[in-house]
């Protein structure tokens, strides 16, 4: 009866001196595979989120030039910024920037861009949350 208890007792040892490590080494390797994919989700949305800053930043560059002085050549770039801003900017933003883009276009309606760019500029920077 002993020699059984002896025997029994050693085979259970035998496993789980294998099967111990295997365990924790399963955990271990869950919980750093779970830490990389947050950090490179992470990584992820600071990228998005300095695009779209950039974006926004040559918007609110773009449309200074603009209103400042209405050449054709800073008529075609904040085009171009006008374009790319609108696709990220939050639909209560969208009809202002419509509004700006039709007030440097019309010279008769050139009175209050600054205004509405400043208005335009903090309604961006809550996307951002800066």
């Amino acid at each position: 009866m002993n020699f059984d208890f002896t025997v029994t007792f050693s085979v259970i040892l035998g496993i789980s001196a294998v099967v111990a490590p295997v365990i924790t080494t399963k955990i271990k390797s869950q919980a750093e595979y779970n830490l990389k994919k947050l950090e490179l989700e992470n990584a992820e949305n600071q990228r998005q989120t300095q695009r779209i800053i950039e974006i926004f930043d040559a918007y609110v560059i773009a449309a200074g030039r603009c209103s400042a002085y209405s050449s054709p050549e800073n008529i075609a770039a904040f085009g171009a910024a006008s374009a790319k801003a609108e696709l990220y900017a939050p639909a209560e933003i969208l009809p202002k920037m419509q509004q700006f883009s039709t007030m440097l276009t019309d010279p008769e309606y050139c009175e209050g861009t600054v205004e509405l760019l400043s208005e335009i500029t903090k309604g961006l920077r809550t996307v951002v949350k800066i």
